[in-house]
Parts: structure tokens; C-alpha cells; sequence
């Protein structure tokens, strides 16, 4: 019986250490930074990008920031996008892992150009109180400038004629992004 009581008092020690270990606050208001590489496919193309996020956390749940980033293909049409973006991110769980769904929105500068907007669903491991681990799956939209130009042709007939176009480069794309916060 002893034996038993002894058991019993071990299991309920050791419970406490687990529980007291999980309730541990992580991802502490103040300050917060992430930086992400992502791969970005519309399935015809692929894309590498640097994104880096600064704001603030005002509970274990919910992020609000700013940031910018680089997207370039990986193909032989140097397309480039530089978005600038708010940032904001819900955070499910007061636990070390914990999913998460986040929204970016702004404008895409250089070749792209244009409004910007992504949300994303993801998976957070904080190893310290600011410091964890991400990995995301978003959907990117680039509503781009539009482009315009025209080309001069001539007939014997009809003699010159100018043909005028606009064309508006817009894209949506998947992206898996891989992060640190701190």
C-alpha cells in the first residue's frame, strides 16, 4: 500500500511539472520581428522570397505589424516584386505549438507593382518566451500596373495604322514560407 501511495504522489509531482512546464507564457507582449524565406509557384513559374516583419505582440494571441520583402523567379523572366505590406497574425493557443492564421495586405512595387494581399495558415513552435520556429501555406495575390503600348504597321491599301494595347499583369500564386520571430 505504501508502495502504491509513494506511486501515486510521484504521478501527481510529475503532472505538475508537465502542466507547469505548458503553461509557461510564450510569445510575450512587446516587441516581435519574423523573418521568412518562401517558394512561390502560380504552377507555371517559380518565385524565391525574403520577407521580414517588425511589430508588436499585445497578448499570446494577436500580432500586428509592418514589413517588406523580395520576390525574384527562378526563371529567365527576371520578374521582380518588392511588397510592402501590414501585417496581421492570430495565434489559435497559448501552447509552445500552435497553429496560427495571419493576413498581409499592401502594395507591390517594381515589376509587379500593384495591390498586394495574402493570407496564410501555418504552424508556430516557440522555443523560448520570443523565440520559435514557422512554417506557412499562403496564397499570394499581385494585382500589377498595367502596361501599355502599340506597334505601326503599313498597308498598301490602307497606308500606316497604329494599334494600341493595355494589358494588366496580374498573378495569384501558392507559397510555403519557413520563418524564425523573435
Amino acid at each position: 500500500m505504501k508502495y502504491m501511495k509513494n506511486k501515486f504522489f510521484a504521478l501527481v509531482a510529475l503532472s505538475l511539472v508537465f502542466v507547469t512546464a505548458n503553461a509557461r507564457d510564450y510569445r510575450t507582449s512587446g516587441y516581435m520581428g519574423f523573418v521568412e524565406e518562401s517558394t512561390i509557384t502560380d504552377f507555371d513559374n517559380f518565385y524565391g522570397g525574403i520577407n521580414t516583419t517588425h511589430g508588436y505582440q499585445f497578448n499570446q494571441h494577436i500580432f500586428a505589424g509592418a514589413g517588406a520583402g523580395i520576390i525574384m523567379s527562378y526563371d529567365n523572366t527576371s520578374t521582380v516584386g518588392v511588397p510592402i505590406y501590414a501585417d496581421f497574425r492570430y495565434t489559435m493557443l497559448k501552447s509552445k505549438v500552435t497553429p496560427f492564421l495571419e493576413g498581409k495586405i499592401g502594395y507591390a512595387a517594381a515589376d509587379i507593382g500593384g495591390f498586394y494581399a495574402s493570407p496564410a495558415i501555418g504552424l508556430d513552435i516557440a522555443f523560448t518566451e520570443k523565440f520559435g520556429l514557422y512554417v506557412g501555406l499562403a496564397y499570394e495575390h499581385y494585382d500589377g500596373k498595367e502596361k501599355s503600348g502599340g506597334s505601326y504597321s503599313y498597308s498598301y491599301y490602307y497606308g500606316y495604322s497604329y494599334k494600341s494595347w493595355t494589358k494588366k499583369k496580374s498573378f495569384d500564386t501558392m507559397s510555403l514560407r519557413v520563418g524564425i520571430h523573435f
